[in-house]
């Protein structure tokens, strides 16, 4: 970790099911460059689909998505405190500002699904 680019942790207990999202983000021109993004499962296990990106430019709401919706189609299943990289570990997000708020949305966040 260094002081331009530390990483940041989002606690997703809150959703329903221990576990966090750990990423490095850097302003790249006009964009944010993500690196190390990755999901970490707490002591039961995490099971996810499709992350969304979503800034709010300037601060304010709407919300923009990611224009290309990169893990539409990605599920994450983890058993007990396995954690997993999310696609290449990277991702450049075009018009993004890294000063602005983010959210990541989830469609679905459950415990660990034996079996799936």
């Amino acid at each position: 970790m260094t002081p331009t680019c530390p990483i940041n942790t989002i606690d997703l207990t809150p959703l329903g099911a221990a576990g966090s999202l750990e990423f490095s983000v850097q302003q790249v021109g006009p964009d944010s460059y993500f690196t190390n993004l990755k999901i970490k499962a707490g002591a039961a296990g995490i099971y996810l689909e499709h992350l969304l990106f979503e800034t709010y430019a300037g601060g304010v709401e709407p919300a923009i998505p990611d224009p290309i919706d990169r893990y539409f189609a990605t599920t994450v299943n983890l058993m007990a405190n396995a954690e997993m990289v999310l696609g290449t570990g990277n991702a450049s997000l075009a018009g993004f500002s890294s000063a602005d708020p983010l959210s990541f949305r989830f469609d679905v966040v459950e415990k660990y699904r034996p079996g799936t």
